[in-house]
């Protein structure tokens, strides 16, 4: 079998981390991001995402959050699979107060959530119910267009959660 040269381009090198991160090898995934530049080839929110999806899979939750960070001093923009992937890999490394931080950053630039945000967050708040269904019940009680009964308020919170995962644009938030 001969090897043949595949042009190195934003696309292939965010294709090439996906698929490192399905093998669970976020190190040669790393390899490829900083290849990247020695190809100059510019990465783009689709490569920032698949490496900070590959840490986070890696339980790499620093350099997921530094690479996040990195998107914003090369003033590229974050979307919903970026938090996301955040979120997901301070949640698997037990960092729930990083996770609810991004969650909270979502809901202040008006960034629309998913279902995997809000189980991400529910997930890594898991170690502070308290803190996430207080800061749920505020939301809810002044963002969500119907009426809450205090007495069922953990009902009230998951219809919310619900309400706002059908809209699809976190506008009750």
């Amino acid at each position: 079998m001969t090897r043949s040269k595949v042009n190195c381009t934003t696309v292939t090198i965010s294709a090439a981390i996906s698929a490192c991160k399905k093998g669970d090898e976020w190190q040669k995934a790393w390899q490829l991001f900083n290849m990247a530049a020695q190809n100059e080839v510019e990465p783009n929110m689709i490569t920032f995402n698949a490496m900070m999806s590959a840490f986070e899979k890696g339980g790499q939750w620093e350099n997921a959050l530094q690479l996040f960070n990195a998107m914003n001093r090369r003033r590229i923009e974050w979307d919903t699979i970026s938090f996301n992937a955040a979120i997901s890999a301070c949640e698997k490394s037990g960092k729930w107060e990083k996770g609810f931080q991004l969650f909270s950053m979502m809901i202040k630039r008006r960034v629309k959530m998913d279902t995997t945000t809000f189980n991400a967050t529910i997930s890594a708040c898991e170690g502070s119910v308290a803190v996430a269904s207080k800061h749920y019940h505020f939301q809810c009680r002044n963002q969500c267009s119907w009426k809450f009964d205090d007495s069922r308020s953990k009902h009230n919170h998951f219809q919310c959660r619900n309400q706002c995962v059908k809209k699809g644009d976190g506008s009750c938030f």
